[in-house]
């Protein structure tokens, strides 16, 4: 019979020596430390867009709004603009107004007479109206401390 001697000098096993091993956790440790900013700073960036393209639907829903019930103005105030418009055969009072609870976010939203409200803009800061010439401004303050301005046209 044939019998094979193994040396064990012959098998060297390559390994990980324990500096290389600490060095390699702290620079995961260094990666992901790095990483939350980084994809909290990527969300907060696509968050400002949805908040803009939000803004811009809004904005083309409250002046259909007001061509489909054809608005007059009324009375601009800061934080509010009231505007007389015709439902069916009646003649109705319209309210765009800022409305914030304590401690969150405010809207814009519309107010008919005693029909409850309709949100239109969400996730405001601030809003503020001026009278224009043939409607009014508004310069709002988004959640994520962008400015939207926008105007609506009343027809004379």
């Amino acid at each position: 019979m044939l019998t094979i001697k193994t040396r064990l000098s012959h098998l060297r096993l390559k390994a990980f020596s324990l500096i290389e091993v600490v060095v390699g956790l702290g620079l995961m440790m260094v990666i992901l430390l790095l990483w939350q900013p980084l994809l909290t700073g990527i969300q907060r960036f696509t968050r400002q867009d949805q908040y803009l393209i939000h803004a811009l639907r809004a904005e083309q829903d409250l002046q259909a709004d007001i061509r489909s019930h054809k608005m007059k103005d009324v009375k601009v105030k800061e934080s509010s603009v009231l505007l007389q418009g015709q439902s069916g055969a009646e003649t109705k009072t319209y309210t765009f107004e800022f409305y914030a609870k304590r401690g969150s976010e405010g809207m814009i939203r519309t107010r008919s007479n005693f029909d409850g409200h309709v949100p239109l803009f969400m996730q405001i800061k601030s809003a503020k109206f001026q009278a224009a010439p043939q409607g009014f401004l508004y310069t709002l303050r988004l959640k994520s401390a962008q400015t939207f301005e926008g105007g609506v046209f009343l027809e004379p």
